[in-house]
């Protein structure tokens, strides 16, 4: 059967509104959902910068830093490697720093010293004790305390720069 040319032109104006609307509510909604993008974004900025403000660092804490900095010392000791005690195949290589305490001096001997007690210290630790981040700290305060040990108190911090381990 024959279709009217009038019936055609029913589906394709009713096609084209059709699209037409679809196009419009996709961009009311678009306009929409951006608004509050940017409304919940400038709220949630607000909420974070705030705060942040507050937290910034006094002048008397930059001071108090620059003292620090000014009056105390890094000694870079050289890198040590060893075996482990346990497994006897595992190979370790760290290379640490002293920091010393403000208008403290630690000499070429004592540095050895302590360079000489973390190497014997490492060749005693198994690979259990060093493992993970809380091995780690561990591994620091017990190299922290055995340099405060050989320098009557001067330490007060212990920088590892770098740690291998090899099994």
């Amino acid at each position: 059967m024959a279709s009217h040319p009038s019936q055609k032109n029913s589906k394709g104006e009713k096609k084209t509104s059709d699209i037409r609307a679809l196009m419009a509510a996709v961009a009311v909604l678009t306009f929409v959902v951006g608004f509050g993008d940017w409304l919940l974004g400038t709220r949630i900025g607000e909420a974070i910068v705030l705060p942040l403000q507050e937290k910034l660092p006094d002048k008397s804490d930059k001071v108090a830093a620059d003292i620090i900095a000014n009056h105390s010392t890094v000694v870079v000791l050289p890198p040590l490697l060893t075996n482990l005690a346990s497994p006897e195949t595992t190979w370790i290589r760290i290379a640490t720093s002293l920091v010393t305490k403000p208008k403290e001096k630690i000499t070429v001997d004592m540095a050895a010293e302590i360079s000489n007690d973390f190497l014997a210290y490492l060749r005693q630790c198994s690979l259990t004790y060093i493992k993970g981040s809380a091995g780690l700290l561990y591994l620091r305060e017990d190299l922290l305390d055995r340099a405060n040990i050989r320098s009557g108190g001067k330490v007060s911090r212990i920088l590892i720069s770098n740690l291998v381990i090899e099994k």
